[in-house]
């Protein structure tokens, strides 16, 4: 009786051994199994023929047999590519999931470059590239010598890192002031003025504690709205103090 219990048992696992390679052969060889397209989402600025031609996605291969990590190294050395996840949707479909980089704010440096929270600097705006995501638009744009290095390799310098660095904490805990704020520059001492989106008010910051001064300035908006013409500036350089100067 035993013996025929694990007769029977060695046949059907034999069976099904043997089906599963039979079905395993038969996909391989099965042109629906075959990569016939390529499906990108999550563009913004890019356009989707862009990230499929850079991904280099090998056509008419078993969908088996495609490599999901070398696709997504190419698509992130994409400028505008932050994180790329590739997947396959049965039978015939790889699918690219990108995340594209936000802009934080603009440099204005003969053209317009968006830079994001990490300062990565992002290619200049042409005509022909929109940033589609309207929320990049509604940015601060950095003014003066931005940069440490120009020409191809673009790099911030270190004082307009800190800059960086402020904005993206103001953006993350206070987005109504950074949405406020129209215009930013920092002077070879390291101090930060910024400018208002209401009547162009500079506002100075001084040398450090950014944040702390712009909490209380946020305060200080809430009660006392500068409108053109009345403020001429917004002083936060001393401690604990705000210095107001009317026309």
């Amino acid at each position: 009786m035993a013996l025929k219990k694990y007769g029977k048992a060695f046949f059907f696992s034999t069976t099904f051994l043997l089906a599963g390679l039979h079905l395993g052969s038969w996909v391989d060889r099965d042109a629906g199994f075959r990569v016939q397209k390529v499906m990108v989402t999550g563009c913004k600025t890019l356009r989707e023929q862009e990230v499929a031609a850079a991904a280099k996605v090998p056509m008419s291969r078993s969908i088996f047999d495609v490599e999901f990590l070398p696709i997504a190294k190419r698509v992130e050395a994409l400028p505008f590519v932050q994180k790329a996840q590739v997947s396959r949707i049965f039978p015939s479909t790889i699918v690219i999931a990108i995340e594209e980089r936000k802009t934080l704010a603009l440099i204005n440096h003969s053209g317009l470059w968006p830079v994001d929270a990490e300062g990565v600097i992002l290619p200049r705006l042409q005509p022909n590239r929109r940033l589609n995501d309207p929320a990049s638009y509604d940015t601060p744009v950095l003014s003066g010598s931005v940069f440490s290095q120009t020409g191809e390799n673009k790099k911030l310098s270190i004082a307009n890192q800190r800059v960086i660095d402020f904005l993206s904490e103001l953006r993350s805990t206070n987005a109504m002031l950074y949405h406020g704020i129209s215009e930013l520059n920092i002077n070879p001492k390291g101090h930060l003025t910024f400018y208002l989106m209401d009547g162009g008010v500079p506002v100075y910051l001084g040398a450090d504690g950014w944040m702390e001064k712009s909490e209380r300035l946020f305060i200080f908006l809430q009660y006392v709205k500068p409108v053109s013409g009345k403020f001429l500036t917004i002083d936060l350089r001393f401690d604990n103090q705000i210095v107001t100067r009317e026309s």
